[in-house]
């Protein structure tokens, strides 16, 4: 069987996550006393998870997904659990759309103002997002996560401006890419130094794991 990356997670099934973003700055001293900071990398998520205790059975589902990243050289898909739809929006997916039809969660894009604004269109009337939600830029099998960074309304049209963090490669990801609200998903690899925590042949034991999102 091909093994096709990245992977999904074998399930969602958290108790905890915790997704920060992370800069990788420089910082220099003045002789003065002052200093300046400046950005040597794009930032990245640095997130942990734990997942609920489960028997033997879902163990083993998580030993082959640990076994088929082959250490920490292969990528996998993952949301925040603890936020997997907009706030305001619990039930997000088969919501009415202004022309007809439900919502799958997705929307297109008309343009970015910079990289850290989209306009985009295809969601429900005066839809609403709030400081916090996750939204995701897909495109040609390429994955970019980013949290809203101000409260954002939309029209009644289906079309909303939103601002985000952090900024978005556009190189990478331009109008052709699709914008997700629903399970927005970064694409990560397991972190360094950190190997996966699971009691193998115990019933009922949690796992846990670090990772890092790869940046695009």
């Amino acid at each position: 069987m091909t093994i096709t990356y990245p992977l999904e997670l074998p399930s969602y099934r958290a108790t905890d996550t915790d997704f920060n973003l992370t800069n990788v700055d420089a910082y220099n001293a003045l002789g003065s006393g002052s200093g300046f900071a400046t950005e040597i990398a794009p930032p990245y998520w640095d997130a942990s998870v734990s997942i609920h205790s489960m028997a033997n059975l879902e163990q083993g589902y998580w030993d082959g997904f640990f076994d088929k990243l082959r250490g920490q050289k292969k990528s996998f898909l993952m949301y925040d659990a603890n936020r997997p739809t907009p706030i305001t929006y619990p039930n997000v997916v088969g919501m009415a759309l202004p022309l007809g039809g439900s919502f799958d969660g997705s929307g297109g894009i008309v343009s970015f103002t910079d990289v850290r604004t989209v306009n985009a269109n295809g969601f429900p009337a005066n839809f609403q997002l709030i400081t916090g939600d996750y939204i995701s830029f897909v495109e040609n099998g390429k994955y970019s996560l980013h949290r809203v960074s101000d409260d954002a309304l939309g029209d009644s049209n289906g079309a909303i401006t939103i601002p985000f963090e952090p900024y978005v490669n556009t190189d990478i990801f331009d109008t052709s890419a699709v914008i997700w609200v629903y399970h927005a998903k970064g694409e990560f690899i397991l972190k360094a130094g950190s190997a996966p925590s699971r009691a193998r042949n115990v019933e009922m034991k949690p796992v846990s794991f670090a990772a890092v999102s790869r940046v695009q």
